[in-house]
């Protein structure tokens, strides 16, 4: 009865190794790699203060991590600073994506 468990586990194994999933130690490969591309070029621009949900203005903001994320008020900077990786995570849910800082 072990031999036969421990054949199954092989043959399983060996079709995740081969499927490409665990090949490269990369989860995210061929199909999946090229779906999570397209939907990161599909998201709008940042229209909406990740902190409030108000219209964000372009004059206030903050740089985070080489992005530049917008606000609707300097108080929203103050609680983005707080937790910033929830807010990234709150553009993100809104279909919005942050802006490179320029050089």
């Amino acid at each position: 009865m072990r031999h036969l468990f421990i054949s199954t586990l092989a043959i399983v194994l060996l079709g995740f190794w081969s499927s490409g999933t665990m090949a490269d130690g990369c989860p995210y490969t061929g199909a999946s790699a090229e779906k999570m591309k397209s939907s990161a070029e599909t998201l709008k621009e940042q229209s909406i203060c990740p902190v409030m949900g108000n219209p964000i203005n372009k004059n206030v903001y903050t740089d985070y991590k080489e992005q530049r994320i917008y606000f609707c008020c300097s108080a929203c900077i103050d609680k983005f600073k707080i937790d910033p990786d929830l807010y990234l995570k709150k553009i993100e849910a809104n279909g919005e994506r942050t802006e490179k800082v320029p050089s």
